[in-house]
């Protein structure tokens, strides 16, 4: 089994009353599947430098690859895509 000293775990509402737990960990562009970095390099944002990758284990096994992107020191995000390479969600992060 691998060390688990690079896990971090998240608590997100996921509902008023109910939490889920999502467990992130350092993940390296190399790393990701094939699906997930042709779903970027087809993405609006496949110009922008890639500076962080993590993958985010959810409950079901509905896990995420989160890359962090930036085009200059204002514009940054965070895109999240599934394991097809489909780009599900993005945010603004600082």
């Amino acid at each position: 089994m691998e060390p688990q000293d690079d896990l971090h775990t998240i608590q997100r509402p996921a509902a008023p009353v109910l939490q889920r737990s999502e467990t992130e960990k350092d993940w390296s562009y190399d790393q990701l599947p094939e699906a997930v970095k042709d779903g970027f390099k087809k993405s609006k944002f496949a110009d922008w430098k890639v500076t962080d990758t993590k993958i985010i284990y959810r409950p079901g096994g509905s896990d995420r690859y989160r890359v962090k992107v930036e085009k200059n020191d204002v514009q940054k995000k965070h895109l999240f895509f599934n394991a097809n390479g489909r780009l599900v969600d993005e945010d603004i992060t600082i």
